[in-house]
């Protein structure tokens, strides 16, 4: 399992109150982890206490990764300071979202390029960001496939790929043009309401199994994607 809401929060706030120290991971293994007993689980065994140490590791990799914490100029590489502005606004998302939702990624997230881009931020229930990674992979994925200049972007580069008429790739299972159309308003969908949401208006993604649901989406379109062809004939007549 990974942190929940609750546990991620007292960790964040005694961040908040941290500028007067440098931090490491070790210091919030102590606080929390220290003889088997924690103020933010209850540790019944041996197992869930190293289950509790995983977790606290996992989002501490986290917050540097996303620069919650940044490395201290004392001892670089070793000790951390806590960025108050970025905290602050992090303890307000969570207090807006709902609970994490407790699912492993390799369970629902198949392309192996998307997982690897969204882990960190999956694992501690920061769908929002995932959503942002995704449609960014998205993006850059069909660029390549299609060969489409940089001038192509959102919405114009899924028409520039795989509009019914003249778009360069075509998806399996299509057959015929109204097909081809209809995946052409899936990907011009995933940008036109999906990306942008996630780019530039995060603060309303707030329930946490739609945010899911839509990550699930980006990866298969992505599948497809890869396993989309050049379109040898373009046929403008549909049948």
């Amino acid at each position: 399992m990974s942190l929940n809401k609750e546990e991620k929060l007292k960790i964040l706030e005694q961040l908040k109150h941290a500028t007067n120290f440098n931090l490491h991971v070790g210091s919030l293994l102590d606080r929390y982890t220290c003889k088997h007993i924690s103020p933010l689980r209850d540790i019944t065994s041996a197992e869930t206490f190293e289950e509790l140490k995983v977790d606290i590791n996992i989002f501490w990799e986290y917050l540097k990764s996303k620069g919650y914490v940044y490395i201290s100029g004392h001892h670089a590489g070793e000790s951390f300071k806590p960025n108050i502005k970025k905290i602050e606004e992090l303890c307000g998302t969570l207090k807006e979202l709902g609970d994490i939702i407790e699912i492993d990624l390799d369970s629902v997230v198949f392309h192996k390029q998307l997982r690897e881009e969204i882990r960190t931020s999956f694992e501690n229930g920061d769908y929002v960001t995932c959503l942002s990674e995704a449609t960014k992979l998205l993006e850059r994925n069909i660029r390549t496939k299609a060969e489409a200049p940089s001038t192509e972007r959102g919405i114009s580069l899924a028409s520039f790929a795989f509009n019914a008429k003249n778009g360069k790739l075509t998806i399996p299972y299509c057959q015929d043009n109204k097909h081809q159309e209809g995946i052409h308003l899936l990907y011009r969908g995933a940008f036109g309401y999906i990306r942008n949401l996630a780019i530039h208006h995060s603060d309303v993604l707030n329930d946490q199994h739609d945010n899911l649901q839509m990550i699930i989406f980006i990866d298969f379109l992505l599948r497809l994607l890869d396993q989309s062809q050049p379109r040898p004939f373009i046929n403008t007549q549909d049948t």
